[in-house]
C-alpha cells in the first residue's frame, strides 16, 4: 500500500502481515494517531536524517510508532554535530548510547 490521499483510514486499518505501507514523513506526522495504533513488524526510516532533531514532530512521530524491529538508512547521519547521530539511534535502538547527557559527556 502507498499511503496517499485516498481513504487513509481504510488503508491503514487493512494492513496486515506481509503488507508494506509506504508513506512520507509529512504524512506520517499527519496520520500518527492512526499509525501508532498498530504494532508494525518493521519500521524502516529511509533518509533518517529527517529525524535528527529530537524537538521536531517528525522525531516525535517516528519514535511513537510501535515496531518489533527498526531500521534507519541515511547517507548523511551527521551534518552538524554528533547529537544528530544520537537522535537517529534513539529511534532505532533506544538506550544504545544512553541518555543525551551521557552521550554528550562521553562522545560529544
Amino acid at each position: 500500500f502507498v499511503l496517499g490521499e485516498a481513504d487513509r483510514d481504510t488503508t491503514i486499518t487493512e494492513c496486515g502481515p506481509g503488507d508494506v505501507l509506504i508513506c512520507s514523513y509529512g504524512l506520517m506526522c499527519r496520520e500518527i494517531e492512526k499509525l501508532k495504533e498498530t504494532t508494525w513488524g518493521t519500521v524502516v526510516l529511509d533518509e533518517s536524517q529527517a529525524i535528527k532533531n529530537t524537538q521536531t514532530q517528525r522525531f516525535k512521530a517516528a519514535i511513537s510508532l510501535q515496531a518489533e524491529f527498526r531500521v534507519a538508512a541515511t547517507g548523511t547521519p551527521v551534518e552538524n554535530h554528533l547529537g544528530e547521530l544520537w537522535s537517529i539511534f534513539r529511534n532505532v535502538s533506544p538506550g544504545l548510547f544512553g541518555s543525551w547527557d551521557n552521550f554528550r559527556a562521553v562522545y560529544a
